[in-house]
């Protein structure tokens, strides 16, 4: 509803920046819209053949002990895929370097915000003046002036939000010289003043000062967004990262269990030596053992550095105790399926991704920049309004000159136009040409966005609707493959004396373990493929995460909430 929302803002602003374009960014969503509902068809299934589901009572033997500690002396911390995100959004040093930067966008809001503080001044100035005289009517005698004059000037000036310059200054002085003709000769004087100047073509109105509060306050939402999308990309590899780990301590069991069936045949020939076993049956399942052995050392090391990639990720500090923990993933991964249709997907994308919302957003302050252009085309007109009032006292009485400003006699005042017309207006009409650019540019942007956005959203889709046939395919293959290790089980409990024969069937079968190894081995990678394209599609979506409860840090001083708001109906003069 919100990307509704700025859609249509956009396209209004799209309209009152007279930017014939061709298709405002609405046309553009719809149009992709229509498309994705004539590619339905290429993210269905790949086969187009139904395959058998899993049964559902089954369970893999290795689910129940990849979620229980690996080593019984090590101190062991188990957590559930949620569990490990809530702990990486408290403690990772990534997510908080992720953190700052809208907080420190915002803050230049507020710098746009106090343009239009008020600020107070005051001026101090002594000036003496000697000068000879070339005009008896200067002094009236003395053939050098003479002058001492201290003045003190105190006020408020203010740009206001319509481009106005407001101005308020008391000055108050005392002056003495030798002329004749100053009189008082020991005078204080006082004076009261009030200014305006208002623009009326060129810098007028509220939307046109106002534009450099709005561009950055437009920035400081993007951000917002860039954050978002740093952050989904984060957790995205927090969830690959504890379904890494999983998969790992899945190959490390499974290969252990090979291990173990590999020292059983080993164990059996070597107490069958002296019946009807050969040496070098022997030698060939020792063989065996000692690479699958290596293996299992590899595995180990593997799940090691699983559990390293997600101390480093999340940083808590359990998990970087300096006694040595075993990190157990608890949650197995999901069987259920689900089936994604393309248009709903990019629906939603289209709804929340950042991406999105920021080349909108950025099309937002190309229109808005493009106004204060055309704008700056205007010749400047100001109006001019001032009036003041005045006080003057002997013996150097500033206090009653203060008073005989509004005592005494009535305020001055004064009333004009100020106008410039530029001859050329080059700077000002090279400066329109190029935002009427950046508008065409950003148009291209937006389709560049939605393509990218159009082909991740069909990859994702795809991914999920056919990863879980790779699911049901592995487990055909697990089923084959424990098929063909029974049959040579029973070839070699039945092995005959034969040495050549009985070579071959003990190869068989040290060749059918390993076979049901890998596939087991492909069954757990398919079902962990199939959790991790939920997440990819999630995040093509664009819902993985969202930004709101996530900037706790605080900025210091006043940071602008929202979007300064225009008065109702004002527009660009």
């Amino acid at each position: 509803m919100a990307r509704s929302i700025l859609l249509t803002g956009c396209g209004a602003i799209w309209v009152l920046a007279g930017a014939a374009v061709g298709q405002t960014p609405e046309q553009v969503v719809e149009e992709y819209a229509a498309r994705a509902w004539q590619m339905e068809s290429r993210v269905r299934s790949s086969t187009g053949e139904e395959v058998p589901p899993l049964p559902p009572t089954f369970r893999a033997w290795w689910e129940p002990l990849a979620s229980r500690p690996l080593e019984a002396e090590e101190k062991a911390i188990a957590f559930s895929v949620q569990e490990l995100i809530l702990r990486a959004l408290e403690h990772s040093s990534r997510a908080a370097v992720y953190r700052y930067g809208p907080l420190i966008q915002r803050t230049f809001v507020a710098e746009a915000d106090g343009e239009f503080d008020a600020r107070g001044f005051i001026d101090s100035k002594f000036v003496r003046t000697s000068e000879p005289v070339g005009n008896l009517l200067t002094t009236g005698g003395p053939d050098r002036f003479r002058d001492a004059d201290w003045g003190y000037e105190l006020g408020l000036r203010k740009t206001t939000r319509s481009g106005g310059r407001f101005e308020i200054s008391q000055q108050i002085g005392i002056q003495t010289n030798n002329s004749i003709f100053f009189v008082p000769s020991e005078q204080g004087n006082a004076r009261l003043t009030i200014s305006f100047t208002q623009p009326l073509w060129r810098g007028a109105g509220k939307a046109y000062n106002m534009a450099t509060e709005l561009i950055a306050q437009i920035e400081a939402d993007a951000s917002l967004y860039e954050f978002e999308r740093r952050m989904e990309d984060f957790l995205v590899d927090v969830y690959e990262a504890y379904w890494s780990l999983y998969l790992e301590r899945v190959a490390y069991l499974q290969r252990q269990k090979l291990l173990e069936a590999g020292e059983g045949i080993l164990r059996e020939l070597e107490m069958r030596q002296n019946v009807d076993v050969r040496q070098s049956q022997i030698l060939q399942a020792r063989a065996r053992v000692e690479r699958r052995r290596h293996d299992l050392v590899s595995s180990w090391r593997a799940v090691r550095n699983a559990e390293a990639r997600i101390r480093a990720l999340v940083n808590d500090p359990d998990f970087l105790a300096t006694e040595s923990i075993e990190l157990v993933p608890r949650e197995i991964p999901s069987r259920l399926r689900v089936d994604l249709r393309l248009r709903d997907a990019l629906v939603a994308a289209v709804e929340n991704r950042e991406e999105v919302e920021e080349t909108l957003r950025e099309i937002r302050a190309a229109a808005w920049r493009l106004k204060v252009a055309e704008q700056d085309l205007l010749p400047r007109l100001d109006a001019i309004l001032e009036t003041y009032v005045s006080g003057l006292a002997d013996n150097f009485s500033v206090g009653d000159a203060l008073g005989g400003q509004f005592l005494e006699g009535e305020p001055s005042y004064t009333v004009g136009f100020a106008f410039e017309l530029p001859i050329h207006n080059t700077a000002a009409r090279a400066r329109y040409h190029r935002r009427q650019l950046e508008i065409q540019q950003m148009l291209a942007q937006f389709r560049t966005t939605m393509e990218n956005l159009m082909a991740e959203v069909e990859i994702a889709v795809r991914n999920v609707n056919t990863s879980y046939e790779q699911v049901q395919t592995a487990y055909r293959s697990m089923e084959a493959a424990a098929s063909e290790l029974r049959y040579y089980q029973e070839r070699w409990r039945l092995m005959p004396g034969d040495e050549d024969i009985a070579s071959v069937i003990l190869e068989n079968l040290l060749l059918s373990q390993e076979r049901l190894a890998q596939a087991e081995y492909a069954f757990a990678q398919s079902l962990v493929a199939y959790n991790i394209s939920h997440i990819h599609a999630k995040r093509a979506e664009g819902i993985l995460f969202r930004a709101e409860q996530m900037i706790q840090p605080q900025a210091q001083g006043p940071v602008p909430d929202s979007t300064p708001a225009l008065p109702q109906g004002e527009q660009m003069r």
